[in-house]
């Protein structure tokens, strides 16, 4: 504007009427700009001074709860009927990364992008561990999670004193007398374990077995002579670790021998009980599946007499193997039994597989057999067949059942996403693919395919045909309806070769062998 003390020059007036023309004109040539959308997970408020999205319109972007702004928020149409800026995202705000707690783990799920807004996770510990918190927690509209991620704390068992005459070494991994910890009996010179040596804390909070007793160690039970008497004094138990039997005879008879002895700490007798001359004892025979080995001191079968009895291989003695004519003409112990030997007992069947097993004596010893087989799904890791052989230990170990493995797959198109879950192992039995299209595609086949037991797909891989809207919009311009025409059949030409190629390309493949060519399938990543 001019000064106001001045007059406008005499030309003045023409420039103005020249003006006007020149936007009324403008107006006309560049009257509109292309229509705008609201973003996802946003919307857009506009004002029109000179109609819906032309000249002069200005728009402002906002993002709804829980999301910002990626761009410019305002955008003004212009002369040339364009924008001034493009239409900002809306992106989900960002809460910060959480990490597994140690003994634990994480599982989340994110429908705005990984560890965004409406972001959900749960958090699970480890066998022999438990929460000490809120399991779930989830990202807010404030960028924060709802709660912390709770700490696993380890499992307590109950706390274990050492035996009368024995004491416990125990390892804790976790705390004292925690999850893991594993505990060792011993017993003090003289004195045996009355059960298992070694026990465990386990997840249930409890001990996989009491601690044993320290039991005096026994020595040979001692008979008197014939014709005379055995006395003994048990500070601990009859015929043990510390007892002391004196022998006497019977007139008539002598002693052959010292007439005291003592149970050793190694459950021994430091010396044989002497003889009264001399009085016989039955006729042995060797025990089922083994023999009698015999000594003879005053005649066959007679007081002194002792014999020995030993097992075939694959047997082993059920009682004391040596036995002694005593002064009273009877045996001091009987003969013992030969039982086949022990193979470690096989608690359970393999997971996903069943076990039979045969005993051609006792369960699980010498002899037993047990053949092992798989859940439909699953194929034999080993052989499938053990034998518990002459030394109690089993020829093999027991097999495993593993899933069977489908081939990998993957998409290669852009247009395709595809989410898989694998509860057994990566492309194996039960595996699962759900599969997508982006807007604008629509998806050509199955949107979901299985790994079957016989590690065949459902079906095979689908596709993705079409055009996004979004991309037919953008091709329109102010630069003429016939320019537009001839750039929309030129890309329409593009796509169309696009979509021929991948019709051929856009199919399950995979490095892995087929069936045919491994022995056994396995997983292959």
């Amino acid at each position: 504007m001019g000064h106001p003390a001045l007059s406008a020059p005499p030309w003045a007036s023409g420039v103005q009427i020249f003006h006007r023309a020149w936007v009324k004109n403008m107006l006309k040539v560049f009257k509109k700009c292309p229509t705008l959308n609201s973003p996802a997970h946003g919307s857009i408020n506009c004002s029109h001074p000179h109609g819906e999205f032309s000249f002069g319109s200005r728009c402002m972007t906002t993002c709804d709860e829980g999301f910002v702004l990626n761009g410019t928020a305002v955008t003004e149409c212009t002369a040339m009927s364009n924008w001034s800026t493009d239409i900002p995202h809306c992106l989900a705000k960002k809460c910060p990364t959480l990490n597994s707690p140690a003994h634990g783990s994480i599982f989340c799920s994110h429908p705005h992008g990984e560890f965004s807004f409406g972001s959900r996770c749960t958090t699970t510990c480890d066998e022999g561990f438990v929460l000490n918190g809120t399991s779930s927690t989830e990202c807010t509209s404030m960028g924060k999670w709802s709660t912390d991620i709770p700490p696993c704390l380890v499992k307590k068992c109950p706390t274990l004193n050492s035996p009368a005459h024995g004491s416990i070494n125990c390892s804790h991994p976790h705390g004292e007398f925690s999850f893991g910890s594993r505990c060792t009996t011993t017993c003090d010179e003289g004195f045996v374990l009355n059960g298992t040596a070694d026990t465990e804390c386990t997840a249930m909070s409890n001990w996989s077995t009491d601690i044993p007793q320290c039991l005096a160690r026994r020595c040979p039970t001692l008979s008197s002579p014939s014709h005379g008497s055995l006395v003994c004094s048990n500070p601990h138990r009859e015929y043990s670790f510390a007892s002391v039997c004196t022998s006497t005879c019977a007139e008539g008879f002598v002693l052959n021998g010292t007439a005291i002895t003592e149970c050793t700490p190694q459950g021994r007798w430091n010396r044989d009980i002497p003889h009264c001359l001399a009085e016989r004892c039955p006729i042995l025979t060797p025990p089922s599946h083994g023999t009698l080995d015999c000594s003879h001191s005053h005649g066959e079968f007679s007081f002194g007499s002792r014999c020995t009895s030993t097992c075939e291989d694959g047997f082993l003695l059920t009682g004391m193997a040596d036995t002694e004519c005593t002064s009273a003409g009877t045996w001091s112990t009987e003969i013992p039994a030969c039982q086949a030997r022990q193979c470690p007992l096989l608690a359970k069947s393999p997971q996903h597989g069943r076990m039979n097993c045969s005993h051609l004596n006792s369960p699980f010893s010498y002899g037993s057999q047990c053949d092992f087989k798989c859940n439909k799904g699953f194929w034999l890791k080993g052989t499938s067949a053990m034998m518990c052989n002459t030394s109690g230990y089993w020829n093999q170990d027991p097999p495993i059942c593993q899933p069977v493995q489908c081939k990998a797959i993957r998409a290669f198109s852009s247009d395709l996403s595809m989410n898989c879950s694998h509860p057994l192992g990566n492309f194996s039995f039960s595996s699962e693919c759900v599969f997508s299209c982006k807007d604008g595609f629509t998806l050509n086949g199955t949107a979901v395919i299985l790994c079957s037991a016989t590690g065949i797909w459902s079906d095979s891989l689908p596709s993705c045909t079409g055009m996004s809207i979004g991309t037919a919009m953008l091709l329109y311009t102010g630069a003429g309806t016939g320019i537009a025409v001839g750039i929309l059949l030129l890309i329409g030409l593009t796509m169309l070769i696009m979509k021929q190629l991948k019709k051929t390309g856009n199919m399950i493949t995979s490095d892995v062998p087929t069936w045919g060519e491994r022995e056994n399938p396995a997983f292959e990543f």
